[in-house]
């Protein structure tokens, strides 16, 4: 399972939302034009899938996603690929997850232009396991972001369906630009309020490293490593490293 970002990352979803129309003078609802929408396609490839602290799979993996945005509103699907996955209950690789994400995030500027740095955003996310059955689960987030130093964040999610629980996270991070690349570290640390079973607890530390490299106008390469610190017997240390190739447009 993926932020998102994600968070999130937001990747298309089957939740349509009318905020991506225009109003013309007459009230009447128009397609906002192509030019005006913002269209991100991404490849992930990772040694382990991590989330939230928690081991999802130890090996291989690859997450597409794709994300198309209009002004404040996006949607987003992204998707996990076990690339390793061979053990006697499940046929080696195949397809272990598919998100859809409905996204609103903007800035206070609107009321007063101190307010422009913060920034708000919601939405909601539904996860498809498609070799579990009745597992599908579905989670309400709203959060607050700062674009002051640090870029500090906070996300609040709650489960309500089969993870049935909240989870909390904190995070701040910054950017080295150079002329050729930029160097970015981030840290962010998590609460687990009895989603999935999970007892409430802290569940870990999360620290990242990545370096992006712009290739031409649109297509990016990232690679990034990552150390997740286990904050409670729940959950392990775990060390993870991949690379992100993204095309925005």
């Amino acid at each position: 399972m993926k932020k998102l970002i994600a968070a999130g990352l937001f990747l298309v979803s089957v939740v349509f939302s009318p905020g991506v129309f225009a109003q013309d003078e007459k009230e009447t609802f128009v397609p906002a034009p192509l030019s005006e929408l913002d269209y991100e396609l991404a490849v992930d490839l990772n040694s382990k899938y991590i989330w939230r602290g928690q081991n999802l799979v130890d090996g291989f993996i690859v997450q597409p996603s794709a994300t198309v945005g209009y002004k404040w509103v996006s949607v987003n699907w992204w998707a996990n690929y076990d690339a390793d996955r061979n053990d006697d209950d499940s046929p080696a690789r195949e397809w272990t997850e598919n998100d859809f994400t409905a996204d609103v995030t903007f800035d206070l500027g609107f009321i007063n232009e101190t307010l422009e740095k913060v920034s708000l955003s919601g939405g909601y996310i539904y996860y498809h396991f498609p070799n579990i059955d009745d597992s599908d689960t579905q989670e309400f987030y709203g959060g607050i972001a700062l674009d002051v130093l640090l870029q500090p964040y906070f996300t609040a999610y709650h489960d309500f369906k089969e993870g049935d629980g909240t989870y909390l996270e904190w995070g701040v991070g910054h950017s080295f630009e150079f002329e050729a690349f930029s160097i970015n570290l981030g840290a962010s640390m998590g609460y687990n309020d009895k989603q999935w079973g999970y007892e409430g607890s802290f569940t870990n530390t999360l620290l990242t490293l990545s370096i992006t490299v712009p290739v031409g106008k649109y297509f990016t390469i990232e690679p990034h490593i990552s150390e997740s610190i286990a904050m409670d017997s729940q959950y392990t240390d775990e060390f993870y490293a991949g690379c992100s190739f993204k095309v925005n447009f």
